[in-house]
């Protein structure tokens, strides 16, 4: 097999590269005939080759997402777990820094978790904070669960009442 040679091929690219003159480019430029129109909707955070309309508006949505109490309650699970693998890490090393270190963060990393797992469930049923962030109807799952707090407070107060006489 033989190589080309050198006036081959650049013969063969003069044939297929558009000849421009460096001047030619740069009056082009000048006069304005090349420029871009600039998008206004690039401006406003749109991005078409991501599929994004707005990304300030993607943006605030996760924003919002991380804000709920559910995104609340992922955040302090995280901070629990976190927490948690401290001390048993701690406790399998045994060195003073890192029991110290369990000590002063593992408290209060679990005290925001518990508060964090009581904003989500605000006062319901575990199971119906469940199948309510998965999206499920669970209106049953209250009203029984009403139902039994009534039952109990009914119970509570024939108590008392037992008691006073």
């Amino acid at each position: 097999m033989t190589t080309p040679r050198r006036d081959d091929v650049d013969a063969a690219l003069d044939d297929t590269v558009a000849e421009v003159e460096l001047e030619e480019a740069l009056h082009a430029a000048d006069d304005g005939e090349d420029e871009e129109v600039i998008n206004p909707e690039l401006l406003a955070g749109a991005d078409p080759e991501a599929h994004y309309r707005n990304t300030a508006r993607q943006r605030a949505k996760i924003r919002q997402q991380v804000l709920s109490r559910g995104g609340q309650f992922i955040i302090g699970l995280l901070i629990g777990i976190l927490s948690i693998a401290l001390v048993i890490l701690a406790a399998t090393i045994q060195s003073r820094e890192l029991i110290i270190a369990a000590g002063v963060c593992a408290p209060p990393g679990l005290i925001f978790t518990a508060i964090r797992w009581r904003r989500w469930l605000d006062n319901a049923p575990y199971a119906y904070r469940l199948l309510t962030s998965l999206g499920e109807d669970a209106g049953d799952v209250l009203e029984a669960h009403s139902n039994k707090q009534m039952q109990r407070m009914r119970a509570k107060e024939a108590k008392t009442a037992r008691k006073r006489k």
